[in-house]
């Protein structure tokens, strides 16, 4: 998928008007951002976040962003599978993909599975402190 493809497909699935809004304004500008100084940093580092999810060739397909807690951190989710990730996005092309452990504490990894991974690990962990 390219990066446009990438923001409909979040766009399909997001259910947040305001985060919708975003998308949208990232989809009208996706051909300027790399070039113009005037957008909103939180669209050009939204683009930053589609560029990083073509270059690592994930399936977005399903998922969406479901929240932007601080500026520079993007969460998404597939939530039909009950899978998230993670993208910091501390400057211009450094995006990192993360989990919040069970301490609550964000944790960087090398790609965005291992974060959907650690995800899975850590609600498995939960799920299983419930029932004992």
């Amino acid at each position: 998928m390219n990066k446009m493809e990438i923001a409909y497909e979040l766009l399909s699935n997001t259910r947040s008007a305001l985060l919708k809004d975003l998308i949208q304004s990232v989809i009208s500008n996706i051909e300027e951002i790399p070039i113009s100084n005037s957008l909103n940093e939180e669209i050009i580092r939204f683009q930053n976040c589609l560029t990083y999810i073509e270059g690592s060739g994930f399936n977005i397909k399903g998922w969406s962003l479901i929240e932007i807690p601080i500026y520079f951190t993007f969460c998404f989710a597939d939530i039909k599978n009950n899978k998230f990730f993670d993208l910091d996005v501390y400057s211009i092309d450094k995006v990192i993909p993360k989990y919040v452990d069970e301490s609550d504490i964000e944790r960087e990894v090398e790609t965005i599975q291992i974060a959907i991974n650690r995800y899975e690990i850590l609600q498995t962990h939960i799920a299983d402190n419930r029932n004992n």
